[in-house]
């Protein structure tokens, strides 16, 4: 049984006298009656619509009868996205899928992606009036299941997902996104899944400075710090070299995935994880930003600021990557997917650079540490006494079988989405069915099936169409799979700097995911009762205490104040909140 999760009733029925005092409903005028969420002919909790007896589920079959689909539509931020001549009720999406699964498909209510379409979230769940489909975030999932106004998808998901939908939530992701939405053992949305190895930060460094200097590759704390000392010492990008860069953003690391330039490695390799929930050495919940291990991370970066290793304005730079894109800096943290965009472009100026990621730092005992973001960030849930759940399911089979291009897609279907979706510019973010489910260990699998084509151990045409430009350009050009050069023969031979970013990115970017890590999963990623009033001052008390300790505008021991603030000021509510939560 999965851990029952804490829900915020008084916010709960806050939102609800909220609701009805507006007479809204969070609806459009033009929206259909509501029925309360659980009348109707409602299929049997947990039952779905099941196949007739002897006759097999098909998980891209159309309904026998159009039916009608009720959704929360999200719109993309000022109507990007959708191609002229067609509105957000009527356009190649919703006509593929009416026309491909029977289903018709109504926009009960819409709002613009980000804070609108939350709020709209909110006000649905606490008037229980909710669309038969709809986008939600983990906190908003379990405010629903809590309130009983969720369809169980169990037999749904067992009788109608795909192929490509069971491998990935089970075969690849182990369960792990199917568990988090999950309660007492009903599954009650389908999850997204993120690529694990999005989390990871791994440290870009300028390898032909590295062989120029005839420096070591680095691994620990001690080597970064003379790395950055060398190439600054050595004005290796020029008068105004930086050794390491920094953050733009107020926080130094993050609990959801990584960024560039970010510090989250420095923190790791002391075994702090500032943003996440962790237990201490005890065993107590605590707050990982409050740890005795963070001071003294936060006093090895003030330590490098003092000395002239870290980008003295990395706090006030729009963009960091100036830096490297200069060739002013050759040593800064971040994903392995860096291997696109800009540190692609970074050829342009200097050709002769080489880019090498590694797994590092260590910490003091030769151990690598990440942090890991959640397994899913979004979720789609169906209304409970929603007639046909199995729709949505087929739907989801749909998208993900499209993006993903999956073998048992039937070949006519494919073919016109290749024809009329794939070609127009449509955004993504008007799909209802729009749940991302990749192979959560992508990099490092898409990684050894690269090499393993190069080398001869596997048919080239089974890799996923992503990779497919990685293993033509490797094979031609590649001649270390370590690092990330310019390639004057490719470029001559008309492949564009984008096109191998494919293979600097997997092959390089994700060479350091093989080293052994030990991971830390954050114990609770929604906020919790007193988090959602208290959190933004304490998160902006961390931001400026850590950034002022850093850049010497506070000394160290000012983390001492901070902690006793931080868990006068709500904190100390909130752990226990959090060890509430997390209870079986």
């Amino acid at each position: 049984m999965r851990k029952k999760w804490f829900v915020g009733t008084a916010l709960f029925f806050l939102l609800f006298a909220t609701a009805c005092s507006s007479n809204t409903g969070g609806n459009d005028a033009n929206s259909p009656s509501n029925a309360p969420a659980n009348t109707g002919n409602a299929v049997s909790e947990g039952e779905g619509a099941a196949p007739a007896a002897g006759e097999a589920a098909d998980p891209y079959g159309p309904e026998k009868e159009l039916v009608t689909l009720n959704i929360a539509q999200v719109l993309p931020p000022g109507d990007a996205g959708l191609p002229a001549g067609q509105t957000v009720d009527n356009n190649v999406l919703t006509k593929f899928y009416e026309d491909t699964l029977n289903m018709k498909i109504h926009r009960e209510w819409s709002a613009v992606d980000g804070d609108p379409y939350d709020q709209k979230v909110m006000l649905a769940i606490a008037s229980r009036e909710i669309p038969d489909a709809m986008q939600v975030n983990e906190e908003q999932l379990r405010m629903m299941v809590k309130a009983g106004l969720l369809e169980d998808l169990t037999n749904v998901f067992d009788q109608y997902a795909s192929p490509k939908v069971k491998e990935l939530q089970v075969d690849l992701a182990k369960g792990q996104a199917l568990e988090s939405a999950t309660f007492d053992g009903k599954l009650y949305a389908i999850p997204s899944i993120q690529i694990k190895g999005d989390a990871y930060t791994v440290l870009w460094v300028r390898k032909d400075w590295l062989d120029k200097l005839k420096l070591p590759e680095p691994k620990t704390i001690a080597d970064i710090e003379a790395t950055a000392k060398a190439f600054v010492d050595n004005k290796m990008g020029g008068d105004k070299t930086v050794g390491l860069t920094g953050p733009n953003k107020s926080e130094l690391s993050s609990d959801k995935g990584n960024r560039a330039h970010g510090f989250d490695a420095i923190f790791s390799s002391f075994h702090s994880f500032p943003r996440n929930w962790i237990k201490d050495k005890d065993g107590n919940v605590t707050y990982g930003s409050i740890t005795p291990e963070t001071k003294e991370a936060l006093g090895q970066l003030r330590d490098w600021y003092a000395k002239g290793l870290i980008d003295k304005e990395f706090f006030l730079r729009e963009n960091p990557n100036e830096l490297f894109l200069s060739g002013q800096n050759g040593l800064f943290f971040g994903p392995w997917w860096m291997g696109w965009g800009d540190l692609t472009q970074s050829f342009e100026k200097n050709p002769d650079a080489q880019w090498k990621a590694y797994a590092a730092p260590t910490d003091k005992d030769g151990k690598l540490l990440t942090h890991l973001q959640p397994v899913s960030l979004d979720y789609l849930v169906v209304r409970k006494g929603y007639e046909h759940p199995e729709l949505v399911m087929k739907g989801v089979n749909m998208r993900i079988g499209m993006n993903r291009q999956a073998a048992d897609v039937p070949k006519d279907l494919f073919d016109r989405w290749t024809k009329e979706v794939a070609t127009t510019e449509i955004s993504d973010t008007l799909d209802v069915f729009r749940v991302n489910a990749d192979d959560i260990g992508a990099v490092s699998n898409r990684r050894h099936a690269i090499l393993d084509a190069v080398d001869g151990k596997i048919d080239p045409s089974t890799l996923e169409p992503e990779v497919k430009d990685a293993y033509e350009l490797a094979k031609k050009y590649m001649d270390d799979p370590t690092v990330v050069k310019n390639y004057p023969q490719a470029v001559k031979d008309g492949l564009t700097l984008t096109q191998t970013g494919s293979f600097q990115a997997y092959v390089v970017g994700g060479a350091p995911l093989d080293s052994d890590y030990e991971e830390v999963s954050s114990l609770l990623y929604s906020p919790t009762e007193t988090m959602k009033t208290r959190w933004a001052n304490l998160t902006k008390l961390e931001d400026e205490t850590f950034l002022k300790i850093i850049i010497g505008g506070a000394p160290l021991d000012s983390f001492d104040t901070f902690v006793k603030q931080w868990k006068s000021q709500g904190g100390d509510k909130i752990i226990k909140e959090v060890e509430e939560a997390i209870k079986e």
